[in-house]
C-alpha cells in the first residue's frame, strides 16, 4: 500500500471536515468574515488538500464531540504517517494544522 492509499489520510480529512462543520454550526454571529467561519474555511482547505472530496461521513469515521478533539485526532493521524513516503505537501498541511490548533484555544464558539 502506498501512502496515498493510506486510510489515515481519509480519516484525517474527514475529521477536519467535521471540525469545520461544528465551527460553522456553533457560530451564531451575523458576520460573514467571523473568526470561526474563517477558521472553518482553513480547516476545510487543509482537509481537501490532504484528500480532495472527503466529507465527514466516511466508513472509517470515528465521531468525537468537539472541534478541538477532531483537530487533535487529525493531527495524531498525520503524525502516524511516514513523512518520507507521504505526499510531498504532508509537512505543509501538518504544520498549518498545528498552527490553527493553537488558535482554537482563543476562539469563543460553543463546541470548541
Amino acid at each position: 500500500m502506498t501512502i496515498t492509499d493510506d486510510p489515515r489520510l481519509d480519516q484525517a480529512a474527514a475529521h477536519l471536515a467535521a471540525a469545520a462543520e461544528l465551527l460553522e454550526a456553533g457560530d451564531t454571529s451575523d458576520q460573514v468574515f467571523s473568526p470561526a467561519r474563517g477558521l472553518a474555511a482553513q480547516l476545510q482547505l487543509i482537509g481537501h488538500g490532504l484528500r480532495p472530496g472527503i466529507a465527514p461521513a466516511t466508513e472509517a469515521f470515528v465521531p468525537v464531540g468537539t472541534v478541538t478533539a477532531h483537530v487533535d485526532y487529525a493531527l495524531s493521524l498525520l503524525d502516524a504517517l511516514d513523512p518520507d513516503t507521504g505526499p510531498a505537501d504532508l509537512f505543509l498541511w501538518h504544520s498549518r494544522l498545528a498552527d490553527l490548533r493553537s488558535r482554537l484555544a482563543t476562539l469563543t464558539v460553543p463546541g470548541t
